[in-house]
């Protein structure tokens, strides 16, 4: 049996058709049959004139009875997260604030909390569900994918970067959101904060061997290897205090992180890459030096030459 609210929404969507077609035959049919100054002369131009005013109306009556009669709509129909990430999700009622019922389909991969317009979504293992909300007898889905970052690394163009940043010498962090230590460039000697005040910095054209704190099996990469990572990032750019992030800002484990996606649905978390340090405490260090005092670091969207006495994060690759 067709609701009186599906009949009203099948009527409108009739009319719309309608009327586009209407206004097209029409100008068409204009433009075959008048030339440039018969329509000067006046009659034939208002009467045109008419007839468009009056699409543009029916239009606008059409769209507003539409958004009239939706009761219940999501911001967003799909996501996808990472296990550990926390998720707004905003549901909007008509009329606006009205409580709303929040589920999840799975609720051992995810579950969502909420009364009102806004259900906050926990990923818990990867897969694939729904999250539902319902309104006055309405209710609405969003499908969201849940990923795992692999532990062994993600292997972009034959180099596999490590999952984790490195902590003390030899060692790497536990979480995929974990900070870890600080280094200055070609330096093992790690730091828990940030050393604003160091001025001293070791030499050479490349990061020696015997200093490198990264884990048996692995290496600091290379400037070319990090804008090859760059560069196959393929989830949206973001725009934040006037840097571009490659990649998309998210809250895992309740960390500012960002993730990055790559092909094959593979990804990569880097430890708050953007304001919640000031630069450079929020880089990683390259291999590559830049003249005799600076080395490459590469931050938000990009990579820089900055001070080899700054201490910043390490992420490594496979030797």
């Amino acid at each position: 049996m067709v609701t009186r609210k599906k009949a009203v929404l099948n009527f409108f969507a009739r009319a719309e058709n309608l009327c586009l077609t209407w206004w097209q035959d029409t100008r068409e049919a204009v433009r075959a049959r008048f030339n440039f100054f018969r329509l000067l002369k006046g009659a034939d131009f208002k009467l045109i004139f008419k007839m468009k005013k009056i699409f543009v109306i029916l239009v606008a009556l059409i769209g507003f009875g539409i958004v009239a009669n939706a009761q219940l709509r999501f911001d967003k129909t799909e996501i996808e997260l990472i296990v550990g990430e926390e998720y707004t999700l905003n549901a909007f009622t008509n009329p606006a604030g009205q409580p709303v019922n929040w589920t999840s389909s799975n609720t051992s991969k995810a579950t969502v909390e909420g009364d009102y317009g806004q259900g906050k979504v926990i990923a818990k293992t990867s897969g694939t569900l729904t999250i539902n909300a319902a309104y006055e007898g309405e209710t609405i889905s969003c499908k969201v994918t849940i990923y795992d970052v692999p532990l062994s690394g993600v292997t972009i163009e034959g180099v596999t970067w490590a999952a984790f940043n490195v902590n003390t010498p030899g060692t790497f962090v536990e979480k995929v959101t974990d900070r870890g230590m600080l280094y200055q460039w070609n330096s093992k000697k790690a730091y828990s904060e940030a050393q604003p005040n160091l001025q001293s910095f070791a030499q050479g054209t490349a990061w020696s061997s015997e200093n490198d704190p990264c884990p048996s099996g692995w290496r600091l990469p290379t400037l070319n290897e990090v804008q090859t990572l760059m560069s196959k990032v393929i989830n949206p750019s973001y725009n934040r205090n006037g840097g571009q992030i490659k990649g998309r800002l998210a809250v895992i484990n309740g960390q500012q992180c960002v993730v990055m996606k790559f092909e094959n649905n593979q990804h990569l978390v880097f430890w708050s890459m953007h304001n919640a340090m000031t630069f450079p405490n929020v880089s990683y260090w390259t291999s590559t030096p830049n003249g005799s005092n600076q080395a490459y670091c590469f931050t938000k969207g990009g990579t820089q030459g900055t001070a080899r006495y700054f201490t910043v994060m390490l992420r490594c690759v496979k030797k």
